[in-house]
């Protein structure tokens, strides 16, 4: 009686450590996971030149090079304006905020895809990266 009793503890025992062990080894990779997604869109680097290029063939031509989907209405950020950008082996990122700050357009990078939008605000870049859980959505060209 008192064998199989001794027996019986010993087995709730490791049970309760195997769990405290898999439940320590789930916290422990959650908590070091990091965003598959991160900056990767951004840190992609291009060159590209263009002089007094409408803004609408530069975001085409950035989106050939860097395989990065931009979704905006044409009409919202004026894509018929001319701009001139000189990048050699540039991070996509700097280049964005080079060319988008002056012309008071703000991006957030959604789902590895670029969003671009007016800003309220002169001289105010937002850039934020968002997943949407669950969702694959498809590129959308411009509006």
């Amino acid at each position: 009686m008192q064998k199989k009793r001794l027996l019986y503890v010993i087995g709730l025992s490791m049970k309760l450590i195997a769990s405290q062990i898999i439940l320590s080894t789930v916290f422990a990779v959650a908590a070091f996971a990091n965003d598959a997604n991160g900056q990767g869109v951004l840190d992609k680097l291009v060159t590209i030149n263009a002089q007094n290029t409408e803004v609408k063939t530069i975001i085409t031509e950035l989106r050939r090079k860097t395989e990065v989907e931009f979704i905006y209405s044409t009409n919202t950020i004026q894509t018929d304006r001319k701009i001139s950008v000189i990048a050699d082996e540039k991070k996509l990122g700097d280049i964005l905020n080079e060319i988008l700050k002056p012309l008071n357009i703000g991006y957030k990078v959604v789902n590895e895809q670029i969003l671009l939008y007016r800003l309220t605000s002169p001289n105010v870049i937002i850039n934020e990266e968002k997943t949407l859980p669950g969702k694959n959505m498809a590129p959308l060209a411009a509006l």
